[in-house]
C-alpha cells in the first residue's frame, strides 16, 4: 500500500507541475481536482495508520503493557478523531490497568 501511495503522490506532483505551466479554466479545475485527491489520499493514509496503531495497542494490551497500549490507542485517535473503537478499547485498558 505504501508503494501505491508514493506512486500516486509522484503522479499528482507531475500532473500539478505540468498543469501549472499553462493557464485556462480547464487547468484551474484540474489543479483543484488534484488538490482534492491529495486531501483524500491524506485521509486514507491517516485511516490506515490509525488502524495500525489500534492493532499495535491491542498487542500491547494483550501482553499487559498497558501504558504502551494507551499511547498506541491515543495515537490512533489523534489520526482519526471519530475512531470510536479506539476510544472504547483505550477506556477498557484504563479499567484493566486499575
Amino acid at each position: 500500500m505504501a508503494g501505491n501511495i508514493e506512486k500516486n503522490s509522484q503522479l499528482v506532483k507531475a500532473k500539478t507541475s505540468s498543469l501549472q505551466r499553462t493557464s485556462s479554466n480547464i487547468v484551474s479545475r484540474g489543479l483543484s481536482d488534484l488538490a482534492l485527491l491529495d486531501v483524500e489520499k491524506a485521509k486514507i493514509t491517516d485511516e490506515c495508520q490509525a488502524r495500525e496503531w489500534l492493532e499495535t495497542g491491542e498487542v500491547y494490551r494483550v501482553n499487559g503493557e498497558y501504558d504502551k497500549a494507551i499511547k498506541a490507542f491515543t495515537s490512533a485517535i489523534a489520526l482519526n478523531h471519530n475512531y470510536a473503537i479506539a476510544y472504547e478499547v483505550r477506556g477498557l485498558v484504563y479499567d484493566e490497568k486499575g
